[in-house]
């Protein structure tokens, strides 16, 4: 290319590069004006909503970890209360301290003079199979260590019900893009680097309400009529998989059940959005998924009532009084979001709070009484 022409291509690309990026300077004061509850919603390798996240590796299996020198995390006691769960139990967008079984273990330390070490198993993205394989492994791995279990509580979410387990998404790789280097520097670059601005994520969240499903269709909005938890609610086209899944699911509490022997196990149920707010609080994120709900043919809570009782399972579900309490903030005159902004599934710090205020008396004091009246 001559010199000639080499200089008009560079003339033509400042002429379109400086307009360009004056508008996405000017568009980015404007989000940061118009929109502040978009700000510091960072999420990497590092963050998680802007809060600083540190994991490391127990039993082969992902823990988190309040220190980033905690590379590899010992017990400290012979009795523990092991804890499985996915992105929830994992502390997404929350500080360690903040998360329901941190609070456990504070309030223990306050009440009892020898506590157990509650390990918390955890990994965003797990579904039932992925949880309860791991329950099968940490038993038999404590049972030979003569680690004593005072308890198993396995958080349950709406979206574990699904006819894939994470490593079957990672297998994928005939027909997901997702393993290639290109796209996988796509998605670090935006990580990285477009998680920091405002305007990305406004623009994400809106473009995301304009394109999702406004059809009540059920057969046409497949999946989308309810998302992630299209089988755990049994989305009308999705009905006959959804019903064969949840026997699978019983069939694998069952066994869980049976392999745990005496130890009390629990299933604690994480709500949802839609669970909380009636009122429309969270007008954004209700706009943005805008769900069909009129294609539901399962009632999962019923469903884990049933299995509950004929498992022998403790079944805990804080739904009622997260409720009230939300509820009660709109009476007083307060109220307040339980979930993040443009999130359905993962509450807040506040609601954190109230979880972990119901989930201690409903497990952890229950798990401490049958361990006292064992010792005498």
């Amino acid at each position: 290319m001559s010199p000639s022409k080499i200089k008009k291509a560079l003339f033509y690309t400042v002429l379109l590069a400086v307009p360009t990026l004056t508008l996405l300077g000017i568009g980015e004061i404007l989000a940061r004006a118009f929109f502040p509850q978009f700000k510091n919603q960072i999420t990497n390798e590092e963050y998680t909503l802007g809060q600083r996240f540190h994991s490391s590796e127990m039993l082969g299996m992902r823990v988190r970890v309040p220190k980033p020198t905690d590379h590899t995390p010992r017990l400290k006691k012979n009795n523990v209360l092991l804890v499985f769960g996915d992105s929830i139990s994992g502390g997404h967008g929350l500080a360690y301290d903040d998360i329901y079984w941190a609070r456990w273990e504070r309030l223990l330390a306050f009440e009892y003079e020898n506590p157990p070490e509650i390990v918390a198993i955890v990994a965003p993205g797990n579904n039932f199979v992925d949880n309860l394989n791991q329950i099968q492994h940490a038993i038999e791995h404590f049972e030979t260590e003569h680690v004593k279990i005072v308890g198993l509580v396995y958080q349950f979410n709406f979206n574990d019900i699904a006819p894939y387990s994470k490593q079957d998404l990672l297998d994928l790789k005939h027909i997901n893009t997702t393993h290639q280097d290109w796209w996988k520097a796509i998605v670090r670059f935006r990580l990285n680097y477009l998680n920091h601005s405002v305007l990305q994520r406004v623009l994400s969240h809106y473009i995301s309400r304009l394109i999702s499903g406004q059809s009540t269709d059920c057969t046409q909005r497949g999946i989308s009529a309810l998302e992630s938890m299209t089988w755990s609610y049994g989305a009308l086209p999705f009905r006959t998989e959804a019903e064969r899944l949840w026997k699978d699911f019983e069939t694998q509490i069952h066994e869980v059940k049976n392999r745990a022997g005496s130890i009390p196990f629990y299933i604690l149920v994480s709500p949802t959005l839609y669970d909380i707010d009636h009122e429309n609080i969270h007008n954004e994120t209700f706009s943005k998924t805008n769900l069909a709900w009129n294609c539901q043919t399962i009632d999962p809570r019923a469903k884990l009532k049933k299995l509950s009782d004929e498992a022998q399972v403790e079944l805990v579900d804080p739904i009622l009084y997260l409720r009230q309490r939300f509820l009660a903030r709109i009476e007083e005159g307060n109220p307040e979001r339980f979930f993040f902004l443009s999130d359905d599934n993962h509450f807040n710090r506040l609601t954190s709070m109230y979880f972990s205020e119901f989930s201690y008396y409903a497990i952890v004091k229950d798990v401490m009484n049958r361990t006292q009246r064992a010792a005498r």
